[in-house]
């Protein structure tokens, strides 16, 4: 998982073309991203704005995002995206 909201205002492309991917799985980000920049080293580039991986466990939408630092925080998708945004 990302968090790219510093740099919304300084893409070149605008707000609206980055937040595209806003929510999608890793792998449609990539295709967008390559289909526009294949030049560019996206891991490199983003790798200070990784929060943490998300990972599945088990049905429904429980999900787990294990942090960059050792945390983790599990709970509804909702619940999960509430205690990220108290991280920044």
């Amino acid at each position: 998982m990302y968090n790219l909201g510093p740099y919304l205002p300084f893409h070149p492309g605008g707000q609206g073309e980055l937040l595209r991917g806003a929510g999608k799985e890793g792998s449609v980000v990539e295709k967008m991203f390559m289909e526009v920049h294949p030049w560019v080293n996206w891991e490199n580039m983003l790798k200070d704005c990784v929060v943490g991986v998300l990972v599945a466990e088990g049905e429904g939408d429980e999900l787990v995002v294990e942090g960059k630092q050792g945390g983790e925080v599990k709970g509804k998708a909702s619940a999960v995206e509430s205690e990220l945004d108290d991280m920044d």
